[in-house]
């Protein structure tokens, strides 16, 4: 195995619905940030839903094995170094906008509009199956992630500048690539670090991963612009909400196992739901595939990640 240097891998980016990420006053009157860590922590979700695919949801060890080798750990430096850059063609505003748009509560100061630029530079020598697994990340957790509070409830959605997106078809392929070399390079890496492969998850798994279970649907429903997309989304989970779908009582939280995107085409925008069905207390993913189910769209099936 030969290691080299490689050219940062750096992507414009826009802003496809308003983005919240906290600063170091986190008050509903402080103005948001742009932090790479929260990039960060988004790449790093990404990698390990795709590597529970590749080399199944209970190989623990394997998966702290993968992501230390990109992203460190206490013991060893990451791999990678990542910058957030504001565009100067194309900059980004800040708008006062509600955090629940359904209910006219929360307003918070977002990012609105505009582009960045993503740069993901090596700082180490490394082989070139890491750096492929690490570029291949990069662009899943674009295409199916997105960044900051209420991320999972379309919020922080971001779609690259270039080529631009027209319509279903070019989604769809885009979609279906971009999956499916992340599939390919993760499982390339793990390989190549001596982490044995496995069959496709049943789900639910041990923690959210692909499996042949976990869904992507693009929905069919079309809004003139972000905010009243996000805002339609809300107002469908606030009329079918269930624990099912996410909760907070007490001091317990869980997470919602759907994360809902917004989509920006050339007919307006739409919305991704990525669903990855994981075990925890009060799961219902009959409901929830109902649910997703009511809303008409078409799912979008990759070899590896969900068939």
């Amino acid at each position: 195995m030969s290691s080299g240097v490689y050219k940062p891998y750096s992507v414009q980016l826009d802003l496809v619905s308003p983005m919240l990420l906290r600063g170091a006053e986190n008050t509903a009157n402080s103005a948001p940030e742009m932090r790479a860590p929260a990039f960060r922590g988004a790449m790093r979700y990404w990698l390990r839903a795709c590597a529970g695919g590749v080399i199944g949801d209970d190989n623990l060890a394997g998966l702290h094995q993968l992501e230390t080798a990109i992203f460190g750990d206490t013991k060893t430096g990451s791999a990678i170094v990542i910058r957030v850059l504001r565009s100067e063609d194309q900059p980004i505003t800040i708008n006062r906008k509600y955090l629940l748009p359904h209910k006219n509560e929360g307003s918070r100061y977002f990012f609105t509009g505009g582009s960045i630029q993503l740069e993901v530079r090596p700082r180490q020598l490394m082989t070139e199956e890491k750096w492929q697994a690490i570029t291949a990340v990069t662009r899943l957790f674009i295409a199916l992630g997105a960044v900051g509070s209420r991320s999972r409830r379309g919020y922080g959605g971001l779609q690259p500048t270039e080529p631009a997106i027209v319509g279903l078809r070019s989604w769809n392929m885009y979609i279906q690539e971009t999956v499916s070399n992340a599939v390919q390079a993760v499982g390339v890496l793990a390989g190549q670090l001596g982490i044995a492969p496995e069959a496709l998850p049943a789900g639910p798994c041990a923690f959210p991963c692909a499996s042949t279970s976990a869904r992507i649907r693009l929905l069919n429903h079309v809004s003139l612009n972000a905010d009243a997309e996000v805002t339609w989304l809300m107002q469908q989970v606030q009329a079918n909400h269930g624990d099912w779908i996410g909760f907070v009582h007490g001091g317990t939280r869980q997470a919602s196992p759907m994360h809902a995107r917004v989509v920006k085409m050339h007919e307006g925008y739409r919305t991704q739901l990525v669903t990855l069905p994981s075990r925890f207390n009060h799961a219902n993913y009959h409901e929830l595939n109902a649910f997703i189910d009511n809303l008409p769209g078409i799912d979008i099936r990759v070899e590896g990640w969900n068939q």
